[in-house]
């Protein structure tokens, strides 16, 4: 049959030759038949043809979990308007009732050309029991798939490859909004969007805060998360800007002004994900109130659990696993002050006041890049969030998802321990200093996986650095009565000044050594220059913590070098090394 390939697919010759028609029939029905006869034959060939591939077909039943009361059908039905096969859930009480599965089914795309013995088969197909199953889900999050973790998303998209039919989204649930989205490559995003993060410690604080959003599901650590604040125009909204282009763009940041329940549907579908929050002040304009229902919002997200409400209301309460970052101008003990409240212990390890600006006047940035000015950089920021963004989280989710769950729980535990040995706190007996540095260890874990990945551009130095560098500041903040770092003997011996001035002894450099404080000029600065040994024994935290939040706080006097000690000049020689706070500081902050 040489002659068939003359023809192409889409030439009604070509049809009727699929169909059985020879050549020597064409050509006898074009001359007895006329055109008009062989067009109407090529059309009925067509028809028949699209009618094949218009079938609906059952392919599973669905999994009746708690609080879902409607069960469904999965099927796959021809859209027309696609022109492609696509899956359907509907209602298993539509399938007695003729008239509205029919309609359901041609909103769906399906043929309006089928006759009544079509719709019979599609009928008696769609009233089957097949032994397949699909589960529908209420939340997106993690799922267990035959012993197997996937994970959906809110836009109702499963995260790794599943053998069976892939979980979905239970049709009555709120709790998928559908607003990830992506856009670039994840090289861009790495390039023009996280490389930059470094610049500012906090931000790599809130980066990592969401990526440890899908770690916490492999932990024992409780949902909660960081209020970063600070005056207006210091960074924040861009801090969660950056935050959101893990997973998509600025419709993902919520505002903290919401009712109760809205609350209850935002943290379920953030379920084993991160939720970001803007500007508290938003939540009431009386202050009063305004810390009331932060403390309730804090407790009822820490909860994981909504409230009961009655059964022909709502059968079962909501539930969510999350880590939440926060944003304001006041800091969450401050709005509590305000409203004459008093900050409850359970709040503070719940969610972790993290002050947002830093001394050098750049606001959130430590740093700025080359030739730009704070808000520059903001600026650039911002536009490059918006040309790059959601392609980390799969990225990262598909990596852990790869893993054995059980290992990754072990690494995760091995790296916050990790944290909490570089703070002293691994063995440390204080509930409430181990709870809070939790937070941020898991931070630090989950930042640490995400290089590993080869998704983030830093090295593990960098995100010791940042989150340490915010946990301290969160735990001694700016502004802080020093009485949280220094025993109370030693901060009045400072503010009395009951000790020798370098200028004033008439001694050899043995007995200069031996005094604890010397009060002195190093390079035109006041000093007290400290005895090594005499500092240790004087903190009430470890050295590393103190060392810390001085230098962050502009109090220790560093070498050129950066060294936290110092040597002393004395009669054209030099005493041994000494910790040196420039005293007009310290006393300023003391006093």
């Amino acid at each position: 049959m040489w002659w068939v390939t003359l023809f192409s697919s889409y030439s009604p010759l070509y049809l009727l030759c699929a169909s059985g028609i020879g050549k020597c029939d064409l050509v006898i029905c074009d001359l007895l038949f006329g055109a008009e006869v062989l067009a109407k034959r090529v059309s009925n060939n067509r028809k028949n043809i699209m009618k094949s591939k218009l079938t609906v077909k059952l392919l599973a039943l669905s999994i009746m979990s708690a609080g879902q009361n409607k069960a469904y059908r999965l099927v796959k039905i021809y859209n027309t308007n696609n022109e492609r096969y696509e899956r359907l859930l509907i209602p298993a009480s539509e399938i007695d009732d003729k008239r509205i599965l029919r309609k359901r089914l041609l909103d769906a795309g399906l043929s309006q050309e089928l006759d009544n013995d079509e719709w019979d088969e599609i009928y008696i197909n769609l009233r089957r029991n097949p032994k397949k199953r699909v589960l529908l889900c209420d939340k997106p999050g993690y799922v267990n798939v035959d012993g197997k973790l996937y994970y959906l998303t809110v836009n109702n998209h499963l995260i790794g490859k599943c053998s069976s039919y892939a979980p979905l989204a239970y049709p009555g649930s709120s709790a998928f909004p559908n607003n990830e989205s992506s856009q670039g490559t994840l090289e861009e995003w790495q390039k023009h969007v996280a490389a930059y993060v470094l610049h500012s410690p906090q931000m790599v604080l809130a980066l990592c805060s969401v990526f440890a959003g899908y770690c916490i599901h492999f932990t024992e650590i409780e949902t909660g998360g960081f209020h970063l604040y600070a005056d207006s125009s210091k960074g924040k909204s861009t801090t969660l800007l950056v935050a959101a282009s893990v997973r998509g763009m600025k419709e993902l940041i919520k505002s903290w002004k919401m009712t109760e329940t809205a609350c209850e549907e935002i943290a379920q579908a953030h379920n084993d994900n991160t939720l970001l929050l803007n500007e508290l002040k938003l939540l009431h304009k009386d202050e009063s109130k305004a810390a009331q229902l932060a403390q309730h919002i804090i407790y009822m997200l820490s909860e994981e659990c909504g409230k009961q409400r009655a059964a022909g209301y709502q059968q079962y309460p909501v539930r969510w696993r999350l880590i939440a970052l926060s944003t304001g101008e006041w800091s969450l003990g401050q709005h509590a002050e305000n409203g004459s409240m008093e900050r409850l212990g359970g709040e503070q390890v719940r969610f972790v006041d993290v002050p947002a600006n830093n001394e050098n006047g750049y606001g959130i940035f430590a740093t700025l890049p080359e030739g730009l000015s704070g808000g520059e950089f903001a600026e650039m920021l911002q536009a490059n969030c918006s040309r790059y963004y959601g392609t980390a989280s799969q990225a990262f989710v598909s990596n852990l998802l790869s893993k054995n769950n059980k290992s990754i729980s072990k690494k995760l535990t091995r790296l916050v321990n990790e944290f909490l040995k570089y703070h002293d706190l691994e063995q440390s007996n204080d509930g409430v200093k181990r709870r809070i540095a939790t937070r941020f260890a898991l931070a630090y874990a989950a930042g640490i996986l995400t290089i590993k990945f080869g998704i983030l551009p830093f090295n593990k130095g960098d995100i010791m650095e940042a989150i340490s560098y915010c946990y301290l500041r969160a735990v001694t903040p700016m502004k802080a009565k020093y009485s949280d770092i220094f025993k109370k003997g030693f901060l009045n011996e400072l503010i009395k000044g009951d000790f020798d001035d370098i200028s004033l002894i008439k001694a050899n450099k043995d007995v200069v050594n031996g005094i604890n404080i010397l009060k002195m000029e190093v390079s035109n600065t006041s000093v007290f220059a400290i005895d090594k040994d005499f500092f240790k024994e004087n903190i009430t935290i470890s050295l590393k913590q103190a060392l810390g939040v001085l230098i962050k706080n502009n109090v220790l006097y560093a070498d050129a070098k950066g060294r936290t000690t110092r040597q002393i000049p004395y009669r054209g020689e030099r005493l041994a090394r000494r910790y040196c706070l420039k005293r007009d500081e310290l006393l300023q902050l003391i006093s």
